[in-house]
């Protein structure tokens, strides 16, 4: 679908305001067509039962006649006598228009006998449905009916027509009137809904077009609390879009820095030996195989984190606490040694099988020890205990030093990448910045969660959670129950 067919199509705001008026229209009209109907109904009620009012007054007087004739023969000059007080005027003097009531006369067979206004049509069901009988001597002698003096033989007179043709008018204006009230209520509703929208569309177009911080303004008061958290969530998009974007470029950043002090140094070296100013001596090749080294340790660092960022498999078993510890303690040992640190681990009484990759644990342990070890000075101590962590199906490793600790507006940015919270710190000590950051990654890709605190002696402990043995299902694979071992 190219972009020219996507313009054509009709916009929301008009879409919904087609939709809204047609739905009032049918709505008004059917209202008003049903209210005209019953009105009219109303009135015929009304006027048939008028009539057969005055039709029962007129029947005894055609009995008598009846009686005295013995048929309906010359029944018309007993018609146009009653007729003659029957209309407004008082007579036919008036012309058709003032005449009310038509009288009909049938005999007992039901044919027609007489009828004052025999030029206009009849309605013979309608008629003998509303006639009233006419009684003499006990027996039926025929039936006489008022209908209106209409010459389409609706049943209405004139009165009627006209209250009834007043009634339409008034239906006509108030659909008129509902159906503006109407679609000024619709214009107003779809701008309210579309309105959002509107600024989505807007705000998307930015994004496509670079501005990743773009952001939809509030939704309008009373707009759908849908459309409320659309908006909100495409704001919450954008702002994480802006949010990784920055985190990007600084990534860039960092990397190119990081990069370049190495490449400085060992481009330097390699201009000053080609010179002559220095000779490849044994300190100097030394110097350059360090920068080698820190080049190898930064690219192991960057595979590490990007492999751990990822949604790699984990093959998770069953670990005894005491020998994750254990392995941990060991692995620094050296180190410490000849830096006279002491390092002790503790296993707290109910910690359960740990369930976890080894090699992802061993990978977060020497990390976070890799850490403890730069800022441990000389004649410290290094602290690894494992123990409950309070969560459900959750415990917890802790990796404690005697340094300087991290300050609490630093214990979230630490797990940054190539974040350093004190600038003099050297790059020789303070490593690749990477270590912290590739450990979060994995402790998250187990469902766990990293923090650091101060501890109560100073330094900094470095805490992460890892699932228990006990968390697995019944029905889980005994297979995966099995305990497993640490690797170096």
């Amino acid at each position: 679908m190219n972009a020219n067919e996507i313009r054509s199509r009709p916009s929301l705001r008009r879409l919904l305001t087609v939709e809204f008026v047609l739905l009032a229209t049918a709505l008004v009209l059917l209202l008003g067509a049903a209210s005209y109907w019953a009105v009219v109904r109303s009135f015929r009620e009304y006027a048939f039962e008028q009539q057969r009012a005055r039709a029962s007054v007129i029947a005894p007087i055609l009995a008598q006649y009846y009686e005295t004739r013995g048929s309906w023969e010359g029944v018309e000059q007993v018609l146009r006598f009653l007729y003659a007080g029957s209309g407004p005027g008082g007579g036919r003097g008036h012309g058709p228009r003032h005449w009310r009531d038509r009288i009909v006369v049938f005999d007992a067979g039901g044919r027609l006998v007489a009828d004052t206004f025999p030029e206009y049509q009849l309605n013979w069901e309608e008629t003998l449905t509303q006639a009233v009988p006419v009684v003499s001597q006990g027996e039926r002698v025929g039936f006489v009916a008022l209908t209106g003096a209409s010459p389409s033989g609706l049943g209405l007179g004139e009165l009627e027509q006209a209250a009834v043709g007043r009634v339409l008018a008034a239906v006509v204006a108030t659909v008129t009137v509902s159906l503006g009230v109407a679609s000024f209520i619709a214009l107003r509703l779809s701008r309210r809904i579309a309105l959002p929208f509107e600024g989505l569309r807007d705000a998307a177009v930015r994004v496509s077009s670079g501005d990743l911080g773009a952001e939809v303004r509030l939704a309008p008061e009373g707009a759908p609390q849908e459309v409320a958290d659309l908006v909100a969530a495409f704001n919450s998009m954008s702002r994480e879009l802006r949010a990784s974007e920055e985190r990007k470029k600084a990534f860039l950043r960092d990397i190119s820095h990081e990069l370049r002090t190495p490449l400085t140094i060992l481009s330097g070296n390699l201009e000053a030996i080609g010179a002559g100013v220095i000779s490849p001596d044994e300190e100097t090749i030394k110097a350059m195989s360090r920068e080698v080294a820190r080049l190898e340790g930064l690219v192991r660092g960057l595979k590490d984190l990007d492999e751990a960022s990822e949604a790699y498999q984990l093959n998770p078993v069953a670990l005894a606490p005491e020998e994750v510890v254990e392995h941990a303690v060991s692995s620094v040992s050296g180190p410490c040694q000849s830096r006279r640190i002491t390092v002790k681990g503790y296993v707290k009484e109910g910690t359960g099988l740990l369930y976890a990759d080894p090699d992802r644990v061993t990978q977060v342990l020497s990390n976070l020890l890799s850490n403890a070890l730069r800022y441990t000075p000389d004649g410290g101590w290094i602290r690894v205990e494992a123990a409950p962590s309070g969560e459900e199906g959750m415990a917890r490793i802790t990796v404690t030093d005697s340094g300087p600790g991290v300050p609490e507006e630093e214990a979230t940015l630490v797990f940054q990448r190539f974040y350093r919270g004190d600038p003099s710190r050297a790059r020789a000590t303070g490593g690749s910045g990477l270590g912290l950051a590739i450990a979060k990654a994995i402790v998250q890709r187990w469902g766990g969660r990293i923090w650091v605190e101060r501890d109560k002696e100073g330094g900094a402990a470095f805490s992460f959670t890892v699932p228990l043995l006990e968390s697995l299902p019944p029905e889980h694979d005994a297979g995966h129950r099995t305990k497993g071992k640490l690797k170096t």
